[in-house]
């Protein structure tokens, strides 16, 4: 069945055999965001990784923050760093009189 939301033609697939087709053979086709004006400078030139369309930067991208920034050591290295905050974030709130 093919249906049109807004400006994005899109497919619907009720065969699990097309589905498995879609998902692993063309992934990266559909997977894909549309290139748009307010995408570009909401992510400063798509500089963020979540706005990003598919493709070698976003890879790049995705790679950084999957080894660097979403790590499990960087999440126990900054725990100490978050409890803090989250104490500076509720003290104000408890603290009233």
């Amino acid at each position: 069945m093919y249906i049109r939301l807004g400006n994005v033609h899109v497919i619907s697939v009720t065969s699990p055999e097309i589905a498995r087709e879609f998902l692993r053979r063309k992934d990266v086709v559909f997977a894909s965001r549309p290139v748009c004006l307010h995408a570009d400078i909401a992510s400063g030139g798509y500089l963020s990784a979540a706005l990003s369309p598919t493709g070698d930067q976003w890879k790049k991208m995705r790679k950084v923050l999957t080894f660097e920034v979403l790590s499990t050591s960087r999440h126990h290295w900054l725990h100490d760093k978050r409890v803090e905050e989250a104490d500076h974030c509720r003290h104000p709130i408890f603290d009233r009189p």
